[in-house]
């Protein structure tokens, strides 16, 4: 049997530490997100939700598709980067909770 080559394998290990390294992320920025009130679902233990998420990412997916098959792919990179750009701000609204007041506004404004 072949011994898998490093080039093979490295690919592999990234991903997984990738992932480890994402799940931890997630794990240290929870609170500030709770504090924030940042919330996926306005009641979390509705089992409704799952059926939500799913019914808008069929309905995503179909949107895609449909302008995919309109050739329209400058349409569809300002829809991603717009994503893009509305994801980074609901992600990092929360964490400059993180950081002090003191530290973003001078002692002479306050």
């Amino acid at each position: 049997m072949n011994k898998p080559k490093t080039v093979d394998v490295l690919p592999v290990l990234s991903m997984g530490a990738l992932f480890v390294a994402i799940f931890l992320l997630a794990f240290l920025v929870a609170g500030p997100f709770e504090a924030a009130g940042a919330v996926a679902f306005e009641n979390p233990s509705d089992p409704w939700n799952i059926a939500y998420f799913f019914g808008m990412l069929m309905f995503i997916t179909a949107a895609i598709l449909i302008i995919i098959k309109l050739k329209k792919a400058n349409f569809l990179r300002v829809i991603f980067l717009g994503a893009t750009a509305v994801l980074s701000l609901y992600v990092f609204y929360p964490l400059l909770s993180l950081v002090s007041s003191n530290w973003l506004l001078p002692s002479v404004y306050q």
